[in-house]
């Protein structure tokens, strides 16, 4: 559903995408709820091979799910930021 919601064929899309994976899956752990299908990584973050890389990476990824995407709601389906 996070692909269907930001466009996954940019760095941008890509973390608020992958930062839209990690809010679902918190919020589902909150819950005591696991998901049923593990989403793959995105070809941006399978790309890193090294520490810096990775370290970069998550820092987009972080800003993302702080700046970007917005809540999970009951249905998995992300909201983002000022929707």
């Amino acid at each position: 559903m996070a692909q269907r919601t930001f466009d996954a064929g940019t760095e941008e899309g890509a973390t608020a995408v992958e930062a839209t994976v990690v809010k679902a899956a918190l919020a589902a752990f909150k819950t005591g709820q696991f998901a049923d299908e593990v989403a793959l990584p995105s070809a941006e973050a399978a790309s890193r091979k090294d520490l810096r890389a990775d370290t970069e990476w998550l820092l987009l990824v972080t800003n993302a799910y702080t700046h970007r995407v917005g809540r999970v709601a009951d249905d998995g389906q992300p909201e983002p930021v000022g929707a």
